[in-house]
């Protein structure tokens, strides 16, 4: 019997290219370097920020030390505004998951730079009963330390969770440690998936009535 579901949050809950990667162009000019030079240097530097040991003014001071916080927060709040962010949830999946929650223990787990927390997590956390990011928990999918942190908040065993996420490493790093998981290719392609764990009953939403107007 299934009691909890974990849900990735990138590109399964919340599509982040769109907004994220003029987010980065533009902190490229900031710092006066190409697309390019910018996106071999993040490379070499993003799990940092995923756990918690680098700040993203600290990075780029190392580019332009004239950069300071504010300018930072300015980008972050133009294209990560409450409005963009909206604009970019996956909301079959978040209409999906309001119907779970009445059935069973919801949460995410995600690999989250820490600069992003306020603007791209804390907005979906009113949708979970408990919230794992890697630069608070300290540790990245797909070691197993980050999956078992699922279980000082729930008491169940792995057999009894689904874990969703669009990454295959990250399915196979649910699968070692005894989850049940789910590649995240679609809403109706997740639908199928689930309902192999999941009474059906659960998982059916009626749609949105069509509203007429003369």
């Amino acid at each position: 019997m299934i009691k909890t579901i974990v849900f990735d949050i990138g590109n399964v809950v919340w599509n982040y290219e769109p907004p994220c990667l003029p987010f980065h162009n533009n902190l490229a000019k900031l710092l006066d370097i190409s697309p390019e030079t910018y996106k071999q240097e993040y490379f070499k530097v993003y799990q940092a920020f995923e756990t918690d040991n680098l700040r993203l003014l600290s990075w780029c001071q190392r580019f332009n030390p004239k950069i300071n916080q504010d300018q930072i927060n300015a980008l972050l709040h133009q294209f990560l505004s409450p409005a963009t962010h909206k604009k970019y949830l996956n909301q079959d999946v978040v209409n999906l998951i309001k119907n779970l929650k009445c059935n069973y223990t919801i949460g995410y787990l995600s690999n989250g730079e820490n600069y992003f927390i306020p603007f791209v997590y804390h907005p979906l956390d009113y949708l979970f009963h408990f919230q794992l990011i890697s630069s608070q928990i300290g540790f990245r999918k797909p070691g197993p330390l980050a999956y078992r942190e699922i279980f000082k908040h729930v008491n169940c065993q792995p057999q009894e969770v689904v874990y969703i996420d669009d990454k295959q490493e990250n399915i196979i790093g649910a699968k070692n440690i005894g989850l049940n998981a789910i590649l995240f290719t679609g809403y109706q392609p997740l639908l199928a998936d689930l309902s192999l764990y999941l009474p059906k009953k659960d998982i059916f939403i009626s749609p949105t009535p069509t509203v007429h107007t003369k």
